[in-house]
């Protein structure tokens, strides 16, 4: 039975990995209240150079919601989990492969992020959470000027 325990877990763990992914394509701002923490440790300066932080949910979602709906689509595709589960927590380390689309007058209309996401999880009220979340970006690829053409999209 606690095999079976931990199979349910790890599945439950990396379905709220990937609901990360799906619901910010999807714009479903409310979902992403239910995979996160109230506060959040996120570090994405691989991406940015901006050290990590800890970060409230809410403004996770808000800034995302700001800035993601500028793009035409986007695709992040979180696949190859690898779970490890101590008691009430959790490390996760996925592949990610994230997909921008911007037409626009360059014709150089995409601009991607490829490399790994770290994630740590606590059960909370038989709930799997995030509570950390980093990504170590190994390539970035594409037209670098889309984030900023996005933004200016939804002015």
């Amino acid at each position: 039975m606690e095999q079976l325990q931990r199979y349910i877990d790890q599945q439950k763990i990396i379905s709220q990995i990937n609901r990360v992914g799906t619901a910010a394509d999807s714009h479903k701002w409310v979902e992403l209240e239910e995979v996160f923490t109230d506060k959040v440790w996120l570090d994405y300066s691989s991406l940015s150079g901006i050290e990590g932080s800890e970060i409230s949910k809410k403004d996770i979602i808000h800034a995302w919601s700001q800035f993601l709906p500028g793009f035409q689509a986007t695709h992040h595709m979180i696949t190859n989990h690898e779970v490890d589960i101590i008691g009430n927590e959790a490390q996760a380390t996925s592949k990610v492969l994230a997909l921008h689309y911007l037409p626009n007058q360059s014709n150089h209309n995409t601009w991607t992020v490829a490399g790994v996401y770290m994630h740590h999880l606590v059960k909370n009220d038989g709930k799997w959470l995030i509570d950390q979340m980093t990504l170590q970006a190994t390539i970035i690829d594409g037209n670098n000027d889309l984030p900023q053409l996005a933004q200016e999209s939804r002015k």
